[in-house]
C-alpha cells in the first residue's frame, strides 16, 4: 500500500513539473531570446 502512495505522489509531483516546464518554456520564447535586435536609430539629438 505505502509503495503505491509513494508512486502516485512522484507520478503527480512528475505531471505538475511536467506543465509547470511545458507553460514557462513556451512564455519564455527561447527562439526570441537568440536573436539580436537592431539598434535603434537615435533621432533625438541634442545640440
Amino acid at each position: 500500500m505505502d509503495l503505491i502512495v509513494t508512486i502516485g505522489l512522484i507520478g503527480v509531483i512528475g505531471a505538475v513539473a511536467a506543465f509547470l516546464s511545458y507553460y514557462l518554456s513556451s512564455a519564455l520564447n527561447f527562439e526570441d531570446a537568440k536573436r539580436i535586435d537592431e539598434v535603434p536609430k537615435n533621432d533625438n539629438t541634442q545640440e
